[in-house]
């Protein structure tokens, strides 16, 4: 396994000396696979954590949804105490928002991993990722249904815009 180390110095960074590592493995024979450095887990991981929450706020929505259609049929079961079927009917929304809680949990953690590595400068526009995301499960997921606009659309590129020019390395 070979490594090379390059230290690098950007005076106009808040962070003037940072060092990457590139490592090279032999596979088979002449394939080589290169592990990137630190910077490119980081990425991966605010990616995951923009998954996460975005996937939080589509099962929550679900869950609150369902509960909410049936409000009528749940008051009318709680005040005659049928308990089973109250609980048959309440479980899975309340399994969707207990997940929902679960992927903030857990969205929380893979940013908390990605800001330990990557400036807030290029962290922090990826979550705009994340009202993409929504809008378009919310749209397209059959039991959200939520109507298409085009002003939508237009902030959608707005976004998509954005992020294009936040990313990009200064000349």
């Amino acid at each position: 396994m070979k490594s090379n180390n390059h230290l690098t110095q950007t005076p106009n960074s808040a962070m003037a000396n940072t060092q990457t590592t590139a490592i090279t493995e032999p596979i088979s024979g002449t394939i080589t696979r290169t592990i990137a450095g630190p910077g490119a887990e980081a990425i991966i991981w605010a990616l995951v954590s923009v998954l996460l929450v975005s996937s939080a706020q589509l099962i929550m929505k679900w869950g609150m949804m369902t509960l909410t259609l049936q409000s009528p049929e749940l008051l009318q079961l709680w005040q005659q105490q049928h308990i089973l079927p109250l609980f048959n009917l309440i479980i899975w929304p309340f399994i969707a928002v207990i997940s929902g809680l679960t992927c903030y949990a857990l969205s929380m953690a893979f940013w908390v991993l990605a800001l330990k590595h990557l400036p807030l400068s290029v962290a922090y526009p990826l979550l705009s990722l994340s009202y993409i995301l929504v809008y378009l499960g919310a749209v397209f997921l059959p039991w959200i249904n939520e109507s298409f606009s085009s002003t939508k659309l237009i902030g959608i590129s707005s976004i998509l815009i954005g992020l294009f020019f936040m990313t990009q390395k200064k000349s």
